[in-house]
């Protein structure tokens, strides 16, 4: 887990601080003969702080004369003692096996030091220093929100709690995500799982690929969110069956939905807002249950659906965009959403 913190880190470093990174494993770190820049910066990543290869790293870069910089959640441990600075994220003790806080908190102590470092080097400017930082403090809040919806979510994994394997896939600091989710699913429930770059599919990983396969597509970008789509219809042609966590919803999974209807969108409601493009959409109330991840005790309840659901998205579509947007039941009982563009 501490790599793959290091491998969005490189992301966010790379693209707002324009720092070079290289992220390694401590237990190849150490064995490997490469050639290193004194000038540079080794950061360590460690929850306990007593990680014998993550120990061994830093006493390695230390002996060639490199600064290093540990970022740790037990205070006093041998890798906080040692390294030339130190980084607490004091998360508190880590009771389950797979980390669940000290992740979390180790990704926000890198966003942190991304920030800072773009900011001291010039690459953002005090409004947008602002901006990450009010943004970064809005994460608890946003985490209880997705937390809400605890029952969709137990009730999709409910449906595929046999799973025999599951591919997460993603594009950029998407793929990081995915590595993490994966581990996390082998850790926890004991599933096969793998996380591939979604553009690496193709290169002989869609052969495993079979009817019933549960592909989780990490779509958060919204340059990248067409191509990931595309990799993931790819996987369905084969069988697959579709999940997407997403925040993106185009004009494309509006008007091709009939190919990735397979796709479960959290948060869909929230998506919708960023829709900006007039148009009809006609489902079917069980499609659009479906597509809300709802438990099955609450799809005959149509009334509560629209109130819990469809009228928050309505809302903030016509409060935040110069959409309109409107939602009607037909006589058969087919939804229509009317979204138009209020100044065309």
């Amino acid at each position: 887990s501490a790599w793959h913190v290091g491998m969005a880190a490189q992301y966010v470093l790379e693209d707002i601080a324009d720092i070079p990174v290289r992220v390694e494993l401590a237990s190849e770190f150490r064995y490997r003969k490469m050639p290193l820049n004194q000038k540079a910066l080794v950061i360590v990543v460690s929850q306990s702080g007593e990680t014998a290869d993550t120990l061994a790293a830093l006493r390695l870069a230390k002996e060639k004369g490199i600064t290093t910089m540990a970022i740790v959640n037990v205070v006093g441990s041998s890798i906080a003692r040692e390294a030339d600075k130190v980084f607490y994220t004091l998360a508190g003790p880590e009771i389950s096996v797979a980390t669940t806080k000290a992740y979390s908190a180790q990704l926000a102590a890198m966003y942190c030091l991304a920030v800072q470092f773009a900011k001291v080097r010039g690459k953002i400017t005090e409004e947008q220093y602002s901006y990450y930082i009010s943004e970064l403090l809005t994460l608890p809040e946003k985490m209880q929100k997705a937390l809400e919806d605890k029952e969709r979510i137990q009730w999709f994994a409910a449906k595929y709690a046999n799973a025999h394997d599951v591919f997460f896939v993603g594009r950029g600091i998407d793929y990081a995500v995915c590595l993490e989710g994966s581990l996390k699913l082998k850790e926890i429930s004991y599933i096969h799982s793998e996380a591939y770059a979604a553009g690496e599919l193709k290169h002989g990983t869609i052969s495993l690929i079979e009817q019933g396969t549960l592909i989780i597509g990490v779509l958060t970008q919204s340059e990248l969110y067409e191509k990931t789509i595309s990799n993931m219809l790819e996987c369905k042609s084969r069988g697959a069956y579709l999940m997407g966590l997403t925040s993106q919803f185009t004009t494309y999974s509006l008007y091709d939905c009939g190919k990735i209807n397979s796709v479960r969108v959290i948060r869909l409601y929230e998506s919708l807002c960023q829709y900006r493009s007039s148009g009809v959409w006609v489902t079917t109330q069980e499609w659009l249950s479906e597509r809300f991840m709802l438990p099955e005790s609450q799809r005959s309840n149509f009334a509560e659906m629209k109130r819990t659901f469809i009228n928050p998205a309505l809302k903030k579509i016509n409060a935040n965009t110069p959409l309109k947007a409107a939602m009607t039941q037909n006589e058969d009982g087919r939804l229509v959403f009317t979204i138009v563009d209020s100044k065309n």
